[in-house]
């Protein structure tokens, strides 16, 4: 995947989401379309290309990260694959091209708002001495 921003690829074996695939989030196991699975009015108006966008901001919203080899990194194939299914779920569950965007955005405000209590809770923790358990040294 790539964009004039900054050129990021998925990795090779996760190619394009295409929504007349049957399993439209290119990974084995993942969900297929849902029962309605059929082609809304306003899927015409969204490019993969706008899609494959979606997902990477999707996947910088779980992975902040400024380095795009990062995000090619073999471990990062489960993180690709979860970003790809929430946005094709999304995609299919929404009935109009704003709801798509709404939801999306509701999707990444929930993962950076838990991302950022993660991050309060390491610091107290941190700052009060806590090991990950809880436990003093």
């Amino acid at each position: 995947m790539s964009n004039r921003r900054g050129s990021v690829q998925a990795p090779a074996d996760m190619g394009p989401l295409d929504p007349r695939d049957p399993n439209p989030m290119g990974v084995n196991g993942a969900a297929a379309p849902s029962a309605a699975g059929m082609r809304k009015g306003w899927h015409e108006e969204i490019t993969q290309d706008l899609r494959n966008h979606l997902v990477h901001k999707l996947l910088q919203a779980i992975c902040p990260t400024s380095d795009p080899a990062a995000l090619n990194d073999e471990r990062m194939k489960n993180v690709w694959a979860y970003a790809r299914k929430v946005e094709g779920d999304t995609y299919e569950s929404a009935n109009t091209r704003v709801e798509y965007y709404h939801l999306l955005a509701e999707k990444i405000y929930k993962i950076q708002m838990e991302l950022e209590e993660k991050r309060r809770t390491r610091l107290q923790n941190q700052g009060l001495g806590l090991g990950p358990g809880g436990v003093g040294p």
